[in-house]
C-alpha cells in the first residue's frame, strides 16, 4: 500500500535536461541566484519535505506561500491542488488544477513522476488530475475532466454486470469523501434496480504480512456493506468477500504499494431489463501526477 506521490515542481535549478523521479532530483547547485523565501521549490524545500513525509498540512501552507509569490504560474497552481486533493478537498483543488489547465495550455515538463502521464502537457496533468479525483456525474451535469456515467441497455436482453469500486487511503478502512459519495451513487442504482444483486470483494496491496492483509481487506469491504445498508440496501442483496493481497486487481511482487489494490470492488449483476446508470470506476494513478519545469 502506498502514500500517494504528490504533484510536485521542481524549478529549472534544480532540474537535471533527462526526466528523473521526484524523489531523486539532484540539489539547486550551489551558484544558482538566491531566491526569494518559498519560491524555488527544490529537494530541500519545507514544502517538499513535508509532502514526502505525508505531513499535509505544512505541505499546504509552504507550497499556498509558493503559489502566492508566483501568481499564474501553471507549476505552482498544479502543486498546490494536488496538496489539497491528497487532503481530500476537491472543493479547493478543483479550480486550482483549471488554472493551471489556463496557465499550462502547450506548457511541456520535462519530466513526470507518474509513468501513465508521461508527455502529458501540464493542462494534461491537471485535466487528468481532475478525472481522478472528481466523483462521476450525469452527462449533463459532468464538467470539463470529469468522469460521466453511462446508462445500461434498456430491453428484454441481459444486462451486463455494472462496477463501482471504492478506493481507500493508505492503511484505512473508512471511506473517503469520495467513497462516501460514490456509495452514495451505488446505494441509489441499487434501489432503482430491485432485482439486483450487489457484490463487494476487498482487496489489500502487498505490503504487510498476509494476515493483517487479509484482515484489512475485511474491515475494507465491510465499511462498504454497511454504508449500502445505511442507505437502505437489503443485506440480503449483498454478497461480500474479501481476498486480502491475492487475486489483485493489479498484480505486483511482494512489498509493493499499488494505489489501485486499496480497493472494494462492487458489482451490479441482473437478468431483468431495468435501466441503471453505470458508476465508472475512478482509478487513482498514484495521486496527481508530479511535473517538473523546464
Amino acid at each position: 500500500m502506498s502514500k500517494l506521490r504528490m504533484l510536485l515542481t521542481l524549478s529549472a535549478a534544480a532540474m537535471m535536461a533527462a526526466a528523473v523521479d521526484a524523489r531523486s532530483l539532484p540539489e539547486q547547485p550551489a551558484d544558482a541566484p538566491n531566491p526569494p523565501k518559498s519560491t524555488l521549490v527544490t529537494p530541500k524545500h519545507p514544502g517538499f519535505k513535508a509532502l514526502l513525509a505525508n505531513d499535509l498540512e505544512d505541505a499546504r501552507a509552504y507550497l499556498t506561500e509558493a503559489a502566492e509569490r508566483q501568481p499564474n504560474d501553471a507549476f505552482a497552481e498544479l502543486n498546490l491542488g494536488a496538496v489539497y486533493q491528497r487532503l481530500g478537498r476537491m472543493d479547493l483543488a478543483e479550480p486550482l488544477f483549471r488554472e493551471a489547465m489556463t496557465h499550462g495550455r502547450g506548457l511541456m515538463p520535462v519530466a513526470w513522476t507518474n509513468e501513465p502521464q508521461r508527455g502529458m502537457t501540464v493542462e494534461q496533468v491537471a485535466c487528468d488530475n481532475l478525472k481522478n479525483g472528481l466523483p462521476p456525474a450525469p452527462a449533463d451535469q459532468a464538467r470539463p475532466c470529469q468522469t460521466t456515467l453511462t446508462v445500461a441497455v434498456q430491453g428484454t436482453q441481459q444486462v451486463q454486470p455494472t462496477e463501482f469500486n471504492t478506493y481507500f487511503d493508505f492503511d484505512q478502512a473508512t471511506l473517503t469523501a469520495e467513497g462516501q459519495q460514490l456509495i452514495a451513487e451505488a446505494a441509489r442504482q441499487a434501489l432503482a434496480n430491485p432485482s439486483a444483486r450487489v457484490s463487494l470483494i476487498g482487496h489489500a496491496s502487498r505490503t504487510g504480512s498476509l494476515g493483517y492483509n487479509q484482515r484489512l481487506s475485511e474491515r475494507r469491504v465491510e465499511t462498504v456493506r454497511q454504508a449500502l445498508i445505511a442507505a437502505g440496501v437489503e443485506a440480503a442483496r449483498i454478497d461480500a468477500q474479501a481476498l486480502g493481497e491475492t487475486q489483485l486487481p493489479v498484480p505486483t511482487a511482494d512489498g509493493v504499494e499499488e494505489p489501485r489494490n486499496r480497493v472494494v470492488k462492487g458489482t451490479f449483476s441482473t437478468g431483468s431489463s431495468t435501466v441503471a446508470e453505470a458508476i465508472p470506476a475512478s482509478a487513482p494513478t498514484g495521486a496527481s501526477g508530479a511535473a517538473l519545469r523546464r
